[in-house]
């Protein structure tokens, strides 16, 4: 089985721009999404 890493990533401060999003499209994102968000910001997935 392949492992999935990522590379570049930059965990977000804070959730402020996530929150402006959701305000825009008026929608909440699910949470597991949100998490990813945060912990992988700007990142790339590569799998080894």
């Amino acid at each position: 089985m392949s492992e999935l890493i990522w590379e570049w990533a930059s965990p977000l401060k804070d959730d402020k721009s996530i929150i402006e999003i959701e305000t825009v499209l008026g929608k909440q994102l699910p949470v597991e999404f949100r998490k990813c968000i945060i912990e992988f910001n700007e990142g790339s997935p590569c799998v080894l």
